[in-house]
Formats: structure tokens, sequence, C-alpha cells
């Protein structure tokens, strides 16, 4: 098996799992949106970035 086809296998599921972390912080977050909890709602976002960069095995800086 080829390294290229293996990534590529590999990527399907990661993007899911990216793509339902994605859906659960947003149902979480609709209802702090519409009452207006600004602050619980950016720290959603900010769990949120850096959530995504550990699942994709990444590092980065989330930036305020």
């Amino acid at each position: 098996m080829s390294k290229k086809y293996f990534f590529s296998a590999l990527s399907v599921p990661v993007y899911g799992l990216l793509y339902l972390f994605t859906i659960l912080m947003i149902l979480l977050g609709l209802p702090f949106m519409f009452s207006r909890k600004e602050l619980i709602v950016r720290a959603m976002m900010r769990f949120w970035a850096k959530g995504i960069f550990i699942l994709m095995g990444r590092k980065i800086s989330v930036i305020r």
C-alpha cells in the first residue's frame, strides 16, 4: 500500500470527525447565541478552534 493511498483513506474519517465536532459545537452554542451570552460563545469558539487543531494533530496558537 502506498503512502499516498494510506493518507487519502485516512483523511475521510478525520474530516468526518472534524465536521462532527463542528456540528456539535454549533448545536451546543446556539442557545447561548440567541440569549446573547457573548463570553460563553467566545469561550466556545476558542475551545472549538483549539480542539480542531488538536484533532488534526497540528499545533497553532489561537489569537484573541
